[in-house]
């Protein structure tokens, strides 16, 4: 689906579906693949959503704590 959504919005849509489940998704067989084709074929700034909705809240708090102190 996301390979043939013809626009913008709609890849945005299915992205964002899929950083709701990434941490069912990273350890499915077929999901882990369909992971991997959102991300390489997402630019810098979606691939970093979609790690930070890996790592969640806990991440997000440890990279403010280090912009904080340089």
């Amino acid at each position: 689906m996301y390979y043939y959504a013809p626009t913008t919005e709609q890849k945005n849509y299915l992205r964002a579906q899929l950083s709701n489940a990434v941490n069912k998704l990273v350890s499915h067989q077929y999901g882990a693949e369909v992971l991997e084709f959102v991300y390489c074929r997402s630019n810098e700034t979606e691939q970093k959503e979609l790690v930070l909705s890996f790592y969640g809240n806990y991440f997000l708090l440890m990279k403010e704590t280090r912009d904080e102190t340089g």
